[in-house]
């Protein structure tokens, strides 16, 4: 691996910053870049910390808005995770709440996606709008970037089995109530078949 070149940073002690480099784990996690006043610059996410922070220090592989970033770097901050899945929950948190300069920027909440649970729904659905109603569901968000989140969704519902976020519309949902049959998702396990009343008790 490269040695990290400092000369391009504001660090002030480069021998203590190699020092801290070398004790991130090689984890999940996210990593925080911080400017001399300790400003929030940029909240990334790794499934391997230490390496990807320390390739931020190869100026030669960078692009230009990079080496903008990181010849502000000054500090940093990690926090490591149990999983990829985790780090990427954590990192779409932090992003919304420090809203760093270098991450995309949310001009417009409106136009950024929101994770939409529609409790009000006698079998609920957990999807992505850039919408927000007032129509009794539970919003969560915004969020910086959509494929993040739809990657989120795609392995919560691989986890705990809900009504597919991406395919499953009432359109398809209700052909499948009158058929009496689930679809392949039902079969995959990544749906409980609540399109078939005699497959999933309801409660309230």
């Amino acid at each position: 691996m490269h040695m990290p070149d400092f000369r391009f940073t504001s660090v002030i002690n480069p021998e203590e910053f190699e020092v801290r480099l070398k004790n991130v784990p090689q984890s999940p996690g996210v990593y925080i870049w911080k400017d001399l006043s300790a400003g929030v610059l940029y909240v990334g996410k790794s499934k391997s910390l230490r390496d990807r922070m320390r390739s931020y220090f190869n100026i030669a592989q960078l692009s230009g808005k990079n080496r903008r970033m990181v010849a502000k770097i000054a500090d940093f901050e990690i926090i490591t995770t149990n999983s990829e899945l985790e780090a990427l929950l954590l990192e779409m948190n932090l992003i919304k709440k420090h809203r760093p300069r270098y991450n995309v920027l949310l001009k417009d909440d409106r136009s950024y996606p929101y994770i939409k649970v529609t409790v009000q729904e006698s079998w609920p659905r957990i999807l992505t709008t850039r919408t927000v109603l007032n129509d009794g569901a539970r919003y969560f968000g915004p969020y910086a970037q959509a494929g993040s989140v739809r990657r989120m969704l795609g392995e919560l519902n691989r986890l705990f089995a809900f009504r597919p976020p991406f395919d499953c519309g009432d359109d398809r949902f209700r052909r499948h109530q009158r058929m009496g049959k689930p679809c392949l998702y039902y079969d995959m396990r990544r749906c409980l078949g609540p399109c078939v009343p005699a497959l999933v008790d309801h409660r309230e």
